[in-house]
């Protein structure tokens, strides 16, 4: 019995197992007809940013910092990133946004916190606005926003009544279709223009402490006294 070959093989074969990234994060996107129907004090669009789950207003009184910023969900509110159709808009000494865009031109406001894609790049928390855009009609708006001191209650430190108070806003938008001879730009070319004015007087109520009668006759008869005029004049270099 003649003795057999064994002969066997083996093979070996390894796929690169893919790699998926997931962004985990949170979106809030408030619309145009939330921007124009909410309240908003002095028509300051970055309250918008508190309308998002896990954002607090940021105020750090000590050195006057962060006045008006948003912290989203532990991160600091110098972290976020505030962009107008892709540009940044950072005021990086309060950490807000450092155009003050009128609330009329704000097509749609988006709010990103958690680990936004890499598109964002540093923020902590995302603030996007799109700005509008002409449309194929003409269209406006006009607005006006009074306040007076008839409304307003007496400061605690004043002994008389409120003091004349008067704040005027206002302004106006309008948009449409680029018509120019030979051309039309329905469906094509746009405008949209836009202006907001404000203005206000506001007398301010301070107090402050000042020296009595008998305070500043002691004081003087002190000063004008020898033994203080020689240690004054012996004080030098």
């Amino acid at each position: 019995m003649e003795v057999g070959s064994v002969s066997g093989r083996i093979e070996i074969t390894a796929d690169a197992a893919p790699v998926y990234t997931t962004s985990q994060s949170v979106e809030s996107t408030v619309t145009r007809e939330q921007i124009s129907t909410l309240p908003l004090n002095s028509r300051d669009f970055n309250q918008l940013v508190l309308l998002a789950a896990g954002a607090v207003e940021d105020i750090n009184a000590g050195n006057g910092r962060n006045f008006g910023g948003v912290a989203a969900n532990g991160n600091r509110s110098f972290s976020n990133d505030y962009t107008i159709d892709g540009a940044p808009n950072n005021d990086v000494y309060q950490g807000l946004s450092a155009l003050p865009l009128s609330i009329a031109t704000i097509q749609e406001f988006k709010f990103t916190s958690g680990a936004a894609s890499a598109q964002y790049g540093q923020a902590g928390a995302q603030v996007t606005v799109i700005t509008r855009g002409g449309t194929n009609k003409f269209r406006g708006s006009l607005f006006e926003y009074f306040r007076n001191e008839f409304l307003q209650a007496r400061n605690t430190f004043s002994n008389t009544e409120p003091p004349p108070f008067s704040r005027h806003q206002f302004g106006g938008s309008f948009g449409g279709p680029i018509i120019l001879p030979k051309y039309h730009g329905r469906n094509r070319t746009f405008f949209f223009l836009n202006y907001e004015g404000f203005r206000q007087r506001d007398p301010a109520t301070r107090v402050s402490t000042l020296p009595t009668d008998a305070f500043r006759k002691r004081e003087s008869v002190y000063c004008n006294h020898p033994h203080f005029v020689s240690n004054f004049m012996q004080v030098g270099p």
